[in-house]
């Protein structure tokens, strides 16, 4: 089993991309990506 996404990917202003998906055995995760310009090393 894996996890399943709860509701939908929603961004925050220009900031952030949030989203929450549940796991086995029924635990819940917030996932949280910051968004910007990347910069190249």
């Amino acid at each position: 089993r894996g996890a399943e996404l709860v509701g939908e990917v929603v961004q925050y202003e220009d900031t952030y991309r949030l989203c929450y998906i549940r796991g086995p055995e029924g635990i819940l995760i917030g996932l949280a990506q910051e968004l910007g310009q990347q910069t190249s090393r």
